[in-house]
């Protein structure tokens, strides 16, 4: 199956723009539950997209036209590199996905602790 060029790059820009949003939310200042969920999705989304982006580069069908005037289907199998930079954008995309869930396990320790510390040796 052949990729048309033109919504290989929608395709490409998408996944450059959702990395960069998850990992806007995953480093902001304040991490919540809400940023850590939304994060989760976004890279879900993206994995997704990581994988259909990097089989497309095996082939991609681009239009030109021969002497004649008549409409031909170019195929370039050349770019099949470009595969592993997608397949190493998902395998960071995964390890973005274990650093979120870091974060649904973090934060309930951490009000604990706060909890904790607020308590005076009078509350015990």
């Amino acid at each position: 199956m052949e990729f048309l060029l033109d919504y290989h790059i929608i395709f490409l820009v998408m996944t450059f723009i959702i990395f960069i949003i998850s990992i806007l939310l995953l480093f902001s200042d304040d991490i919540t539950l809400v940023r850590a969920v939304g994060a989760n999705v976004l890279i879900f989304f993206n994995m997704i997209l990581n994988l259909i982006v990097s089989q497309g580069f095996g082939a991609i069908d681009v239009y030109g036209y021969d002497s004649d005037g008549l409409l031909v289907h170019n195929v370039t199998a050349s770019m099949h590199p470009f595969v592993y930079i997608y397949w190493l954008l998902f395998y960071v995309n995964l390890f973005l996905l274990f650093y979120c869930v870091y974060f649904y396990y973090k934060k309930p320790w951490e009000e604990h602790v706060a909890l904790s510390r607020n308590k005076g040796w009078d509350d015990f």
